[in-house]
């Protein structure tokens, strides 16, 4: 817990009642600190936890910035140089190199 003195800061009330204020502001602190891990304890809360993290770093992934149309324009530009290709379709060089290995895939038959 980090405790800073504020001083002669002037600022509306409510804002001031945020700040931490002394002794009496740290019990209150450490009171619903000791209150929310007694009601939320269990002997299972790391593995609850490491399920949550797995829901939620699937659910979260963006998908990919190109179409199956995109892949087929740029199979046709397949002669080309990276930066080429990029210039051509209006897209970046790392976008570029990603759908060039959803392409390689794509054509051996591996799915992401």
């Amino acid at each position: 817990m980090y405790f800073q003195d504020y001083g002669d800061v002037r600022e509306p009330q409510r804002i001031r009642r945020a700040y931490l204020d002394g002794e009496r502001a740290v019990q209150s602190v450490a009171r619903v600190s000791a209150r929310y891990a007694l009601e939320t304890w269990s002997p299972d809360y790391i593995i609850e936890m490491q399920r949550r993290g797995r829901i939620g770093g699937r659910i979260s992934k963006r998908g990919p910035d190109y179409t199956e149309a995109d892949l087929d324009a740029l199979q046709t530009l397949n002669g080309l140089t990276v930066v080429q290709q990029a210039k051509r379709m209006g897209k970046s060089k790392s976008t570029i190199d990603r759908m060039r290995r959803a392409l390689k895939d794509r054509e051996s038959g591996i799915e992401r």
